[in-house]
């Protein structure tokens, strides 16, 4: 009988295809909890910490009110802030209480449930 040669089974590898191509690396997004905690602490528009008087737009960013007014007289507000026209109409006054006004992470606190704002509740 002759011999069949099989493939294979000789110590060879062969290599697949993620090691072959080449994909772009994905970009790394900032942990969800960074992202929480810079929403609740830090003004929208000007990325300054949050002190009263605070407002929130429809879309559910925080601002600090005089950023905003002052952005708004002086027509220098972004583009992805376009949705905030008036700030009569457009945006609400929060009645929010800090939990510690010296802190650098000052956390706010909803003054009907008691809890802490942070994005972990719904």
């Amino acid at each position: 009988k002759p011999e069949r040669f099989h493939m294979g089974n000789d110590g060879g590898s062969i290599q697949r295809r993620c090691e072959v191509v080449k994909l772009k690396k994905k970009k790394q997004k900032p942990e969800r909890e960074e992202q929480n905690r810079s929403k609740w602490t830090l003004c929208a528009l000007s990325k300054q910490k949050l002190a009263p008087p605070i407002v929130a737009c429809k879309l559910g960013y925080l601002y600090n009110k005089m950023a905003l007014l002052e952005a708004l007289l002086d027509g220098t507000l972004p583009p992805e802030f376009s949705h905030i026209k008036k700030a009569k109409r457009d945006v609400i006054d929060l009645s929010l209480q800090s939990l510690n006004d010296d802190a650098e992470d000052a956390k706010f606190v909803c003054p009907v449930t008691g809890l802490a704002l942070g994005g972990n509740y719904r």
